[in-house]
């Protein structure tokens, strides 16, 4: 007959036993990670919908029947989309300003940084930091291309008025998960504001880049060093009670026992058993019988015999017995 595997725990019922709560966790979070990512994809589709007609301009550009956008849409190779009236809106520099700003977000692949935190958020839907990280993200993605525009354009103020009229308009998209849009709901003051700052120098860039180098290095050595050393700062073994009529024990470690052999866990860590034998039976009281070609193991034991009970409190008890020990248990 086939070997059956069950896992027994202080509880004693096979039925106790074998639930997995772990894995009831698992399923439930992989579920719901499923489901907010169906709805993410349901989101950017409803989106591209909202665009309407879309045509192809001579300057390689999309416009929007709608007037949504100024944005990127796509994650690989993202397309521009404009509003169907970008020419009479805004001025020509204006145009190039925006069009620039549009081109930052491409060069820096913000598209797809911008994707995998979408993913990464369907995975982390229970964390409510990282809805706020991820609308930070965007954030900054918008601050610095803006800073890239106007360090290599200067016209702050036509740029400051492109935003503005950007605003004015309420044409911009709203949230989108794929993709880059200038976010007329996020604080324009704010990104006015940086316009009127002065640019940091090369001296403040590099000493951010080195304080960032050095919080990283600083997180992975105390990582390093917080883990134990080999034998060292390791999780005590479990002490374990054999009792019998007769024990010898081989060259090897194994304790042959015959006559009344009871194992127990002296300091009940209630640690499962895991049983393979040709019999399970659970008898009325909550004990399991296991019977023909038994073998027990878990972490730190194993022990081979024809038949065993297995207590609710983990205990097994046996007539005869093969026990092997890695690492030493305290065998009295």
């Amino acid at each position: 007959m086939a070997g059956q595997h069950v896992a027994t725990g202080a509880v004693g019922s096979i039925a106790n036993a074998t639930t997995d709560y772990a894995s009831i966790g698992w399923v439930a979070w992989i579920s719901v990670s499923v489901i907010v990512f169906a709805f993410t994809v349901r989101r950017q589709r409803e989106f591209v919908r909202s665009l309407g007609t879309l045509w192809l301009a001579p300057d390689g550009t999309y416009r929007s029947a709608e007037g949504r956008g100024p944005l990127l849409l796509g994650i690989l190779r993202p397309r521009t989309i404009l509003p169907a009236n970008f020419e009479t809106l805004y001025h020509p520099d204006e145009q190039a300003l925006i069009l620039a700003h549009e081109q930052a977000h491409r060069r820096r692949g913000d598209t797809i940084v911008n994707a995998v935190a979408a993913l990464w958020l369907c995975l982390s839907w229970f964390n409510p930091l990282m809805y706020w990280a991820v609308g930070r993200l965007r954030f900054d993605q918008e601050l610095a291309c803006d800073a890239r525009v106007v360090a290599r354009a200067g016209r702050r103020r036509d740029y400051a008025q492109a935003l503005l009229k950007t605003q004015l308009a309420a044409n911009s998209a709203s949230h989108i998960p794929f993709g880059c849009f200038w976010q007329s709901s996020h604080p324009l003051k704010e990104r006015i504001v940086m316009l009127k700052g002065p640019l940091p120098s090369l001296a403040r860039r590099s000493c951010g880049v080195l304080m960032v180098g050095a919080v990283i290095a600083g997180c992975s050595y105390t990582a390093w060093n917080s883990q134990a050393e080999p034998g060292r700062g390791a999780a005590p073994q479990p002490q374990i009670r054999v009792s019998a009529e007769q024990m010898t024990t081989s060259a090897h470690g194994v304790v042959s026992s015959t006559g009344n052999v009871v194992v127990n866990d002296v300091r009940a860590t209630s640690a499962p058993w895991t049983i393979r034998a040709a019999s399970l039976k659970q008898l009325d009281n909550g004990d399991v019988e296991a019977s023909g070609s038994v073998r027990l193991s878990r972490k730190g034991m194993t022990i081979t015999t024809n038949r065993a009970i297995i207590r609710k409190d983990g205990t097994v008890e046996m007539q005869q017995a093969s026990i092997s020990t890695q690492p030493r248990t305290d065998i009295k």
